[in-house]
């Protein structure tokens, strides 16, 4: 899956040895207010393919949709393994999901 997510959504693939990061930002009430905490986690994680919003989604971005559908479907497959199993661990509450995909 690591295959199939960009380096900024725009850039080369990651490899087996690369490590995703992808930023998590506190929902708000309307969409339209995220605008600000969306753009300092675009800056601070400038590789990130997508940014997940807690409580609400992700944000995926790319040079076409067809790549950002592709992204979309490896970044949940990607969260849907680290949540349910292939590492056994307490609840945490996440700043951003860093994935080391060398241990997955």
């Amino acid at each position: 899956m690591i295959k199939g997510v960009h380096v900024g959504g725009m850039s080369h693939a990651l490899s087996y040895l690369d490590t995703l990061e992808v930023p998590i930002i506190e929902n708000t009430p309307h969409e339209e207010d995220l605008k600000d905490s969306m753009a300092e986690a675009m800056q601070q994680h400038p590789d990130a393919p997508a940014v997940l919003v807690r409580r609400h989604g992700i944000y995926v971005w790319g040079t076409a949709c067809s790549l950002s559908s592709d992204t979309h479907t490896d970044l949940v497959l990607l969260y849907t393994q680290e949540a349910t199993g292939k590492r056994q661990r307490r609840r945490q509450r996440y700043t951003a999901v860093h994935f080391d995909i060398a241990e997955c």
